[in-house]
């Protein structure tokens, strides 16, 4: 709220800058998610792939702590409360969560097809290595081939991340409040 328009801003103009960030942020993280398959992260270095994943997580991190610092700074001038940073933090983290599982489906579906098998394969012997029996694991595997689709694996993409932005947003909303 600037000087000359006493009026808080509007859900519309809110939405754009949650989009705008959210957006720029999902794109940030899957064009991370292709260098790590370009690395191999996603084939034959599988067993690191949940390092390389951490990093992905700097873009919502910076997407949403420096749209809520944005917002507070250029939109309510310099002053907002821990519900209004909340707010803002959790409309770019769905935003970011909507188009980082669209991403991720069309990576599972077009880009990289092989890649929830390669899990499924993965996870089969991590449970032979922890002691699961034969029988334990195929089972295992025919209930996971029956589910794992590119369309669940972006579902599943969205529940996590829409859970890891509502924490960001916790955590950005009261570092960056005033």
């Amino acid at each position: 709220m600037n000087a000359e328009n006493t009026a808080p801003p509007s859900f519309a103009t809110l939405m754009r800058h949650a989009a705008i960030a959210g957006s720029l942020a999902a794109a940030g993280a899957f064009i991370w998610l292709l260098i790590e398959y370009a690395l191999g992260f996603h084939g034959e270095r599988l067993a690191q792939l949940q390092y390389m994943q951490m990093v992905g997580l700097a873009f919502p991190i910076a997407a949403i702590a420096l749209g809520i610092m944005r917002w507070r700074d250029r939109v309510l001038d310099g002053r907002i409360r821990f519900s209004q940073a909340f707010g803002v933090g959790l409309a770019i983290g769905l935003f970011f969560a909507i188009d980082y599982a669209i991403f991720n489906w069309i990576y599972a579906a077009v880009i990289n097809p092989g890649f929830i098998e390669r899990i499924i394969e993965f996870q089969a012997q991590a449970m032979l290595e922890a002691g699961s029996t034969q029988e334990e694991v195929e089972t295992a595997i025919e209930a996971a081939r029956a589910h794992a689709t590119a369309g669940s694996y972006g579902m599943a993409v969205a529940v996590q991340m829409l859970v890891a932005s509502l924490i960001i947003a916790l955590f950005a909303a009261v570092i960056v409040r005033r």
